[in-house]
């Protein structure tokens, strides 16, 4: 275990405070903003969940003796984790019953679809916390995607958001399922740490007791580091629109 896993494992530290605005860089700032405001015109449902993930992994990292910038860092890959979902069909993301093969071959694709729609600015700055969203679907016995690894081979980042995204998953509405209870996300925590899940991550989580975020206190820890401004208008830093981004970016088969 290095330095910064020894203090993101450390949760009995006190929770510190995200106000250091220098700790997000202008461009990148711009640029992640530009995403999400794509990946809400697109998909809200995605957009929301991706807010939730994120309470999750800010709950866990506040917990921490991992930096202020750290902590930014590793929330905002959170709520970057399925950005490549602006490259997957919405009949595909909407669809009421359980993904055809082929179907299920395209929903695969969203986090290598992911890191390629993140600019150089994003990548330099997110650093290691990056491979998170590439590897928010490995699984800790190596059967997950896209590059199946195994074990500490995964990005911590990505064994942090993958947790936080099952969490989610679970306890969330989607076309094909009803929301189950808190308990059963819990349960599952537990029952897959080891095959699923990396043990440390899992057992950390149940520590916490952190399945009931609040998605309030997630909202003012970003505006406080970094400006952030939730809103209902497009965000078009970008330049070109999700379709077009989608059409142009979308990583071949």
């Amino acid at each position: 275990m290095n330095s910064y896993e020894a203090r993101l494992f450390s949760v009995d530290a006190p929770t510190s405070n995200l106000n250091d605005s220098k700790s997000l860089p202008l461009r990148a700032q711009r640029e992640m903003r530009a995403l999400l405001g794509l990946l809400r015109e697109y998909h809200i449902d995605s957009y929301y969940h991706s807010h939730r993930v994120a309470a999750y992994v800010n709950y866990f990292a506040a917990q921490s003796r991992v930096s202020d910038e750290e902590r930014v860092k590793l929330v905002c890959a959170a709520l970057l984790h399925d950005i490549g979902k602006l490259c997957t069909p919405l009949e595909i993301l909407d669809s009421p019953g359980k993904p055809t093969l082929e179907e299920y071959e395209e929903i695969k694709r969203h986090p290598q679809n992911g890191m390629y729609l993140l600019s150089d600015v994003l990548v330099e700055w997110l650093g290691e916390h990056s491979s998170g969203i590439l590897c928010h679907h490995e699984r800790w016995d190596g059967t997950g995607y896209p590059q199946e690894l195994t074990g500490e081979k995964i990005a911590l980042a990505g064994q942090i958001i993958a947790a936080g995204d099952v969490i989610d998953v679970i306890t969330s509405k989607r076309p094909y399922k009803v929301a189950l209870p808190y308990d059963d996300a819990i349960n599952a925590l537990r029952k897959y740490a080891g095959t699923q899940f990396s043990p440390k991550v899992a057992y950390s989580f149940l520590k916490l007791d952190c399945i009931n975020p609040d998605l309030e206190d997630l909202h003012d820890s970003l505006k406080s580091c970094m400006a952030w401004k939730p809103n209902n208008q497009p965000i078009s830093q970008a330049g070109r629109s999700h379709t077009q981004l989608a059409g142009d970016m979308r990583v071949a088969s």
